[in-house]
């Protein structure tokens, strides 16, 4: 998804979610005609995307995400070039990794329905790159744990347990190469000769016996290594 698929639909959402409500918060501003407007911007630019049901209904989008960008979304409905301002108080965590002779800045923010991860390749990439993840959990870190590494990992917290997800950066683009549970707080290590290691915690239940699982990176992805998970 673009940069200005993600304004868009954003925009969408937002317009969705006051649809039909009374409030003050566009002024003259039409939500319908937002609607229709968005929609219909949107479908030009993919249309083999279901841009509604990415939108969804509004219902459970945060009202503190509505204030954020309500009078961004009602600029850009004049000037598609027009991008939300991000406030300094969205940007849950951030860092920032050199890699591949490139830099690139991994960022969480504030999203409708939770939290957003992206990563923008600032320097050194062409075409310019952005990976954008929509994720339900709550941040609790984001960083990269050792210089020169091309890895970005996060903590998170999801229900009754942890969750560790690791995202790989490249010229190539960003993927994810782990996303994992853990009953205990996760361990980022290292195994004897270097290789990156994530360590998680299982149990039947959340007071029963942890048994640690250890993920080793290997070939571009962590795979579980049954000598170390007991």
């Amino acid at each position: 998804m673009t940069v200005e698929q993600q304004a868009d639909l954003d925009c969408l959402t937002l317009a969705r979610g006051l649809d039909g409500r009374p409030s003050p918060l566009f002024g003259k501003v039409d939500p319908e005609r937002m609607t229709r407007v968005f929609s219909d911007r949107l479908r030009r630019s993919d249309s083999s995307r279901d841009w509604t049901s990415l939108a969804g209904d509004g219902s459970a989008v945060r009202f503190g995400w509505y204030l954020g960008h309500v009078d961004a979304c009602a600029v850009r409905l004049n000037q598609p070039t027009a991008h939300p301002r991000l406030r300094p108080e969205s940007v849950r965590a951030s860092v920032w990794l050199d890699a591949h002779e490139a830099q690139w800045h991994a960022t969480i923010e504030d999203a409708p329905k939770g939290y957003r991860f992206i990563v923008d390749c600032v320097r050194g990439c062409i075409p310019p790159m952005r990976y954008v993840q929509d994720i339900g959990d709550a941040p609790i870190s984001l960083f990269r744990p050792w210089d020169g590494d091309d890895l970005v990992y996060s903590i998170w917290a999801g229900g009754s347990a942890y969750r560790v997800r690791v995202w790989k950066v490249s010229l190539g683009g960003v993927s994810q190469v782990l996303d994992a549970s853990s009953r205990g707080r996760p361990d980022i290590l290292s195994a004897a000769d270097g290789t990156p290691v994530v360590r998680t915690y299982e149990a039947e239940s959340g007071v029963g016996p942890r048994s640690p699982v250890a993920w080793e990176y290997r070939g571009g992805v962590f795979i579980k290594d049954p000598q170390e998970s007991r």
